[in-house]
């Protein structure tokens, strides 16, 4: 199997579970949406090398490095919650009401370092490959979309502002959502008076 082959089964079992669940694709990565939040899994495409999949947690009102909304969808380096599959299904399982969660900057930072290839793409089997994916998708719909519904602005915030090491990134993302709380505010105070 190539990696080209890997990416049609991946598409094919990807379209069938996760459209039902609410997601869209967008080049090669699955999306949903809520009021303000973004759940994105990030799939890496590029022929030479696997990263695998990155699960990507932004708000719609964050805006990328240049300061601008960006038209695309958030990459994982600009966004303050990224995880691996396995990463947010033990989170999740032991945190399933992040009380207790901590935000660590490092720990997101280096997703992409190191990671090697977890199988050999020549003599992968459709159904081997599809028992790869599978369990991917099945986090990305229970515990994928628990996250997405209990990240709320004021949780980022919280966040950002008591476990965050002051880095530039992280200032951008606490001004961005405290002009999105000051926005929301203010129209709130406008619809009702």
């Amino acid at each position: 199997m190539t990696h080209s082959e890997f990416n049609e089964i991946y598409f094919e079992e990807a379209d069938k579970m996760l459209r039902n669940h609410g997601f869209w694709r967008q080049n090669s990565h699955y999306i949903s949406q809520n009021e303000t939040e973004f759940f994105i899994i990030h799939k890496n495409t590029k022929r030479t090398f696997f990263y695998g999949f990155t699960f990507v947690f932004c708000h719609t009102f964050m805006k990328n490095l240049d300061k601008e909304y960006s038209p695309k969808i958030m990459i994982p380096q600009v966004s303050p919650f990224v995880f691996s599959p396995n990463e947010l299904n033990n989170l999740m399982q032991i945190e399933n009401d992040l009380n207790d969660y901590k935000y660590d900057y490092e720990k997101m930072d280096g997703h992409y370092d190191g990671l090697k290839m977890p199988f050999e793409f020549e003599s992968l089997s459709k159904n081997e490959a599809l028992e790869y994916i599978r369990p991917i998708l099945n986090i990305a719909i229970r515990d994928g979309l628990t996250f997405l519904k209990k990240l709320t602005p004021e949780f980022s915030l919280y966040q950002l502002k008591e476990y965050g090491k002051d880095l530039w990134i992280e200032q951008n993302w606490i001004n961005d959502i405290e002009q999105h709380l000051t926005d929301k505010k203010t129209f709130a105070n406008k619809t009702y008076k």
